[in-house]
């Protein structure tokens, strides 16, 4: 008897670690695909400031996070100050809506 419940625990126990293990897993490819959809995210949205605001292609990024601070300084004061104005970004959303539906009647 002992040893059927043992072996009951056993094959338990082995469950409850391949579940573990197939939860561990499900969140590893839900934080992957997460990664990808905002590497794509960025990528798009990169390539979109180039496109208007060519002066940013001057950046030379790096492998070194303490220089692209450096390097990157100016253009994320520039963005921070555009940010904190939020008149200023509300007219241009506002702006830029009522421009979209000219573009798209």
């Amino acid at each position: 008897m002992t040893d059927h419940l043992e072996d009951k625990l056993t094959k338990a126990e082995a469950t409850v670690a391949l579940i573990k293990e197939q939860k561990r897993h499900k969140e590893l490819r839900e934080l992957e695909a997460q990664w990808k959809k905002n590497q794509s995210r960025h990528l798009i949205l990169g390539e979109m400031v180039t496109k208007f605001f060519p002066e940013v292609s001057r950046f030379e990024p790096s492998t070194k996070a303490e220089k692209n601070a450096t390097e990157f300084a100016p253009f994320a004061t520039f963005l921070a100050v555009l940010a904190s104005e939020q008149e200023l970004v509300a007219r241009l959303k506002h702006d830029a809506s009522r421009r979209a539906s000219a573009d798209n009647p």
